[in-house]
């Protein structure tokens, strides 16, 4: 994830594509590829967490875990990722599963975990942030819309990126 001098970054471009993708390009000013880089780590390790708090409390539930984890594969838990362009172009209208059911659901995670005594950290904060969503008159918008609690927690708005041509 290079970043730093443009001009350094074009010298030794071809060197980087022996070793990394096709895609390799500079990202920006010096530190921006390690901020890519943490933020990335940041999705990759907070997802990976909330996966392992649902396996734990699948298995600790008694659930088949074979099955369990056909029905992730195949339902909406494997389907998070292919979300993402929703997110960047802010299509949240849709109201297939709002806010509301989604801060509903992680209400009953939580309540269901409490039952086996079994803590779900990230689950409660994501709830939190649910709770907050639907508190700001946002429970109607698909549940990505969630962003827009973030932001306002934030007090910064993403912007839309321009569309490639």
């Amino acid at each position: 994830m290079p970043s730093g001098s443009e001009a350094a970054f074009n010298r030794v471009r071809d060197v980087l594509l022996c070793f990394g993708k096709e895609e390799t390009q500079w990202l920006g000013p010096s530190g921006t590829g390690t901020l890519i880089k943490l933020i990335n780590n940041q999705v990759f390790l907070v997802g990976t967490q909330v996966f392992g708090e649902g396996y734990l409390m699948a298995a600790k539930a008694g659930l088949d875990m074979p099955r369990f984890l056909e029905v992730l594969r195949s339902s909406s838990a494997g389907f998070y990722m292919l979300l993402s362009e929703m997110i960047v172009n802010r299509q949240w209208d849709d109201s297939t599963y709002d806010l509301a059911l989604a801060e509903k659901d992680l209400r009953l995670a939580l309540e269901s975990s409490e039952q086996i005594d079994t803590p779900l950290p990230l689950t409660r904060a994501a709830h939190e942030v649910l709770a907050q969503a639907v508190q700001l008159g946002l429970g109607d918008k698909f549940f990505i819309g969630v962003l827009e609690a973030l932001e306002h927690e934030a007090g910064f708005t993403v912007p839309i990126p321009p569309q490639e041509k």
